[in-house]
């Protein structure tokens, strides 16, 4: 009689596997409710700064795992956006794949890790030397002209408490590494304590 949820990142029916916990669930005729979310994708171009598809420039995009690209087994782009979900461990494969399929050495990509995320990263590169970047997972990899108007925005981490003290140009990005109890200031002051008095009376004898 309890609710269950399940929680993912993204969107649960992109490389998410929602297809096959739904089969699982309807055998088992328990009812079930999908909430579909922003997939990585959209979070990536978002922080990027450009369109995944655009007039003139891209007309389609496809999304694809980057598990399972081989040398032989990896999409062109040829005229059209390529996103390889899952692609940080991938990339030397993926770019030799589209060398080998045709694709131009200096063809824009834009590698995008923990889209979305307050510690997302915007990585700008050709697929030519895309295989040379370190990237920890999760990984976005995002291939077309589209990524040639891709702007990477540098922003400001403060773990302190008060974001508004900080005064930068970059966007500030606020990650305290404490908290601040409820109730409680954020003035500091250094308490002196007083030394306890001197018992004199041994002399008075």
């Amino acid at each position: 009689g309890k609710d269950v949820v399940r929680l993912k990142g993204g969107d649960p029916s992109i490389f998410g596997r929602v297809g096959e916990e739904l089969d699982y669930l309807r055998r088992r005729w328990i009812p079930v409710e999908v909430v579909p979310g922003i997939t990585s994708a959209s979070a990536a171009g978002a922080a990027g700064h450009f369109a995944l598809t655009q007039r003139k420039v891209s007309r389609t995009v496809r999304f694809m795992s980057g598990h399972g690209a081989d040398d032989s087994d990896v999409e062109t782009a040829k005229g059209e956006t390529l996103v390889y979900y899952m692609a940080a461990t991938r990339l030397k494969e993926i770019s030799r794949g589209l060398l080998q399929d045709g694709v131009s050495p200096e063809m824009p990509v834009v590698l995008v890790c923990n889209a979305g995320a307050w510690n997302e990263k915007v990585l700008r590169s050709t697929v030519g030397r895309m295989g040379d970047i370190t990237a920890p997972p999760p990984a976005l990899l995002i291939v077309g002209d589209v990524t040639a108007r891709a702007y990477v925005e540098k922003k400001a981490l403060f773990t302190g408490i008060d974001p508004d003290s900080v005064w930068v140009k970059e966007p500030v990005v606020h990650q305290p590494l404490i908290v601040r109890a409820p109730g409680a200031s954020c003035e500091y002051r250094i308490v002196e304590e007083k030394p306890a008095p001197l018992d004199l009376s041994f002399f008075s004898a």
